[in-house]
């Protein structure tokens, strides 16, 4: 195994886990307020519910162009950048989204959007590249 497939194993374990804690914090949730599907015209409950969701939609493609990545043999420490990146703005796009008040701007979700796009679109543009400058 390489330093670049450990990394990315490493962050493919990370995200699944943190993906458990915003599945379990849904299922507190939805006992919380008696709601068995949905979030039932909860505010707080659908926050929850989204923060999880939108956490399962961009994870699963950030995983693949990690794994892609690392198949690719990109060096560890981008494969660690990325990781990290992304899962701290999963990390502060989850925490802003399921903070209570008025919903609209919000520098947490703005800023943790960011930090999730970022790690997308760098492995997008290289693994674009990796695949053209290889078929040569």
């Amino acid at each position: 195994m390489t330093a670049s497939h450990a990394a990315a194993l490493l962050y493919i374990g990370l995200t699944l886990l943190l993906f458990v804690v915003l599945s379990v914090r849904v299922s507190f949730a939805r006992r919380r307020y008696q709601v068995g599907f949905g979030a039932g015209e909860k505010t707080e409950l659908e926050r929850i519910v989204r923060a999880q969701g939108n956490f399962a939609e961009y994870g699963a493609l950030f995983l693949l162009g990690l794994a892609g990545l690392s198949y690719a043999s990109e060096p560890a420490w981008l494969i660690h950048l990325l990781g990290i990146l992304f899962l701290i703005g999963r990390d502060v796009f989850a925490w802003a989204l399921s903070q209570p008040g008025p919903l609209g701007y919000m520098p947490g979700r703005v800023f943790g959007m960011a930090l999730t796009w970022g790690p997308l679109i760098v492995a997008g543009v290289l693994l674009v590249v990796v695949a053209v400058a290889r078929v040569r």
